[in-house]
């Protein structure tokens, strides 16, 4: 569904909802890549999946730590739309056509998908990779803005607002965000690692 829902913003096929670039343009935006991370995320399980029944191989380790990221990564647009653009800057139709799915339903869906679905445990350590997207992006984010200027309305570079209050309240705010994916990481780990693995290797 993520995949319909982006090639639905790319084509323009119906309302699709406040994504502002069209077509391959909404690449710069962590709603896409993020829910493109995990789509490629979610296409390896399958392909190592199918083989593993016709070969009786295990599926690597890294397929489940690349699932983590992408998880953690939706679930950041999930919590950014849901406690910043929505009651913020109270950005309109946030949660709606495309948006909808890109928002809301598949961030959901990538994380039952990964504490019920995976199948190796995620040490403390290893939960690291949750904070990879966030922080490669952001520093993409950053630096374009740093070089290029933040400029103005619809030609921003700061199409997610950050920005708005000066570069402190911005620094801050992405301090805040890999926090939060952390966070968020560490939880679906946990919750994942007691479903399958019990008290002890759930800590």
């Amino acid at each position: 569904m993520f995949l319909y829902a982006w090639l639905k913003m790319i084509f323009a096929w119906g309302d699709n909802g406040t994504i502002s670039a069209s077509g391959l343009r909404n690449l710069k935006y962590f709603t896409i890549l993020s829910n493109l991370l995990m789509g490629a995320a979610s296409a390896l399980t399958v392909v190592y999946t199918i083989r593993k029944l016709k070969h009786n191989t295990d599926i690597p380790a890294w397929i489940t730590k690349l699932r983590l990221a992408g998880a953690t990564a939706v679930t950041l647009t999930f919590l950014v739309v849901l406690l910043f653009l929505w009651p913020v800057l109270k950005i309109p139709g946030l949660y709606s056509g495309a948006t909808l799915w890109l928002h809301l339903l598949v961030p959901l869906m990538a994380i039952a998908s990964f504490v019920l679905g995976a199948r190796v445990p995620i040490s403390l350590k290893e939960s690291i990779v949750s904070v990879i997207p966030t922080l490669i992006y952001g520093a993409g984010y950053v630096g374009n803005n740093l070089i290029n200027g933040t400029g103005e309305w619809p030609d921003t570079n700061d199409w997610y607002g950050f920005l708005t209050w000066g570069w402190k309240v911005g620094v801050l705010i992405f301090a805040v965000l890999i926090i939060m994916t952390w966070g968020a990481g560490l939880i679906m780990r946990f919750a994942h690692n007691k479903v399958y693995y019990g008290d002890k290797n759930g800590r």
